[in-house]
């Protein structure tokens, strides 16, 4: 979903764009910070947007995350009625989740199972217009990093031509989970998204704190499988 700067083409470098399809017209996404040749004459452009990298959420979590690759899948991208499983590589427990994200086309509202090594399950809520659920253009508290750019391709330009709107409300949000007493003595291995309504999910990243045994916790980013390979299915 994330452009990487000089890969190529639009329609050739974007398998799923945030808002829309990518080859409809003007299905906008998130690209990489850079210069870009933009409209008809390819006019260059800087552009705003993501860089690789660990970032430090702009909220009171202080949480730490960081993007996968932009030159392959890099996002789990959900409409309503769909859910995918994005596994931990290290299983690890934990005593809470921050999920990064954000919405397109409107807020949105979803589930997360998580699903442990003793096979056990517990289902958490993100309710409607919060967190990862708020709308790309409704920066608030959740608000995780600033992005301020995003790009798309026209169809007047058979798809092939880049489109850039600068907004200084687009944006990346986090959503805070603690997990029970219960869940926090167990090894967490993955966790399913459902996107139950409203418009498109993006998951981005998922950080967590992680529990060691015996010494103190510490904050970690989590390594999930998941999101160097999408797997979407009907609920």
């Amino acid at each position: 979903m994330i452009i990487n700067n000089g890969q190529g083409s639009y329609n050739t470098t974007v398998t799923g764009a945030l808002d829309g399809d990518p080859c409809n017209f003007e299905s906008f996404t998130l690209g990489e910070a850079g210069i870009y040749p933009v409209g008809a004459e390819n006019t260059p452009t800087v552009a705003k947007g993501l860089t690789s990298g660990t970032y430090t959420s702009l909220t009171s979590s202080g949480a730490q995350f960081a993007f996968q690759s932009f030159t392959a899948n890099n996002a789990l991208l959900l409409n309503s009625g769909l859910s995918a499983t994005l596994t931990l590589t290290n299983p690890s427990a934990v005593s809470t989740l921050t999920i990064f994200g954000t919405t397109a086309g409107g807020s949105s509202s979803s589930s997360v199972l998580l699903t442990f090594s003793d096979a056990s399950t517990s289902l958490y809520t993100l309710a409607d217009n919060t967190g990862i659920g708020r709308d790309w253009f409704q920066p608030d508290a959740s608000t995780a990093l600033a992005i301020g750019g995003r790009l798309s391709n026209r169809g007047e330009d058979a798809y092939t031509n880049l489109f850039y709107e600068e907004n200084a409300s687009i944006s990346l949000f986090e959503s805070l989970l603690t997990l029970s007493a219960a869940d926090q003595a167990k090894t967490l291995s993955s966790l399913t998204f459902t996107h139950t309504s409203g418009g498109t999910l993006a998951v981005m990243g998922v950080s967590g704190e992680v529990i060691p045994v015996p010494e103190a916790s510490a904050s970690a980013m989590l390594l999930l499988a998941g999101l160097t390979g999408l797997r979407r299915r009907r609920r």
